[in-house]
């Protein structure tokens, strides 16, 4: 008699086995290729609410959203970091789909350079990869889409800054507070001219 057949044939092919699932399928390699092409499609991306971040922090390597601090951290995950080293591969074209059906030779993949999100500018000199937005809640019953709309009212360069509930009034009292500072700067430099005329002044008196 011989041996039972084994059960579980598949135990160990979860990856492959998630690769092949489309129930929740993720973007082929060969598409976020072409995203990657002209990222500014979709790293600046129209407000949409009913989406994760309303679409601001989006992660073109993954093709994935995000809310604010969350894609900071996933640059530093490891599923980023697979999704990095698989697209370093060049994508999978017709071309390399007919060499296999016997039209042509065999030609290796080629390994493709490719830019960290952290460090891609798009068009308008913007960095629009990273949003370091924070919603600091002081004790204040604020829902986190009125945090959100709060942050996205400030323009792409300077959602770097920490965006408290009076994250706009705050903005606006440093825009004050630096023509302030320049218009007390220039008083300071017209008080030293005039005390160098004086100065002057004295010395003439003397000589005389």
């Amino acid at each position: 008699m011989g041996r039972y057949r084994r059960k579980k044939m598949h135990i160990g092919d979860k990856p492959l086995k998630e690769k092949y699932r489309t129930k929740r399928r993720t973007r082929d390699l060969d598409l976020i290729h072409d995203d990657m092409k002209v990222p500014s499609l979709l790293l600046k991306q129209q407000v949409d609410l009913d989406k994760p971040g309303a679409v601001q922090f989006y992660c073109l390597h993954c093709a994935k959203y995000f809310n604010n601090k969350a894609l900071i951290g996933h640059f530093k995950s490891k599923p980023h970091k697979r999704k990095w080293k698989a697209l370093e591969m060049e994508p999978y074209s017709q071309a390399e789909a007919n060499r296999a059906a016997g039209k042509g030779s065999y030609v290796a993949p080629k390994q493709v350079s490719v830019i960290p999100q952290e460090k891609m500018i798009v068009a308008g000199n913007e960095d629009t990869s990273v949003k370091k937005t924070y919603c600091r809640l002081k004790g204040k019953a604020t829902s986190r889409r009125y945090c959100l709309l709060l942050a996205l009212q400030f323009p792409l360069k300077d959602r770097t800054m920490r965006i408290s509930t009076h994250g706009i009034l705050n903005h606006q009292r440093g825009l004050k507070y630096q023509k302030t500072r320049a218009h007390a700067r220039t008083q300071r430099e017209r008080e030293r001219e005039r005390e160098r005329e004086r100065e002057r002044e004295r010395e003439r008196e003397r000589e005389r």
